[in-house]
């Protein structure tokens, strides 16, 4: 028998391409156990920081100068009124630094890659940013200078079944009954969510 080269090259090439789609896969499934260690100090802290889910938000005004002026604490829903009062305690900073930690670990892992950073590292850090927001607007109300801050805060506030329910399509499958657990008072919602999903799916084919 012969040595072909064109028949090695051939292995070579199936051999990359094996390597590759194995590797892909194990990146795949690093950084979706990266996303389960953001999402859930993510539900815990929405968890803790808005006890009773509601569609209040946060009451403003413009000024003559078309300022933002937050009104009065008192004048404030309940669900808002909560959240000033639980910011300064301990369980918010620990919870957003480990949600921080995993924000980066799911950005190290997407690397270059336009999919990965698509699909996974965007949507963690957009998440991230609204959480600090909406920390930082409780912590001090000044710091929702302007519109699109008291729109983000507010979207935190009454939108958390949404966010849920996209950080779950990016999670792994071993982390799904701890994460289902963690979002129990959202989920009617977020089955809703999910059956408008798997509609629009069926109706594009």
């Amino acid at each position: 028998m012969k040595f072909n080269p064109i028949h090695c090259a051939y292995a070579v090439m199936l051999v990359g391409m094996i390597f590759t789609f194995v590797a892909s896969r194990k990146q795949g499934k690093n950084i979706r156990k990266a996303v389960d260690a953001f999402a859930i100090p993510f539900a815990k802290l929405a968890n803790y920081m808005i006890p009773v889910p509601s569609r209040e938000k946060l009451l403003t005004e413009k000024t003559a100068n078309g300022e933002i002026h937050i009104l009065p604490l008192e004048q404030q829903p309940e669900n808002v009124k909560t959240a000033f009062s639980l910011v300064n305690n301990n369980m918010p900073v620990r919870l957003y630094n480990e949600m921080l930690t995993a924000c980066s670990e799911v950005d190290n892992l997407a690397g270059i890659n336009r999919t990965r950073k698509r699909q996974f590292s965007q949507p963690i850090n957009e998440y991230l940013s609204i959480t600090h927001i909406f920390l930082t607007g409780c912590e001090n109300p000044n710091n929702l200078d302007t519109e699109e801050k008291v729109e983000k805060f507010n979207s935190y506030l009454t939108n958390q079944a949404k966010y849920r329910y996209e950080i779950m399509k990016r999670i792994s499958a071993e982390s799904g009954d701890d994460y289902r657990s963690a979002n129990k008072k959202y989920q009617t919602e977020l089955e809703e969510l999910e059956k408008e999903e798997r509609e629009k799916k069926r109706n594009k084919r």
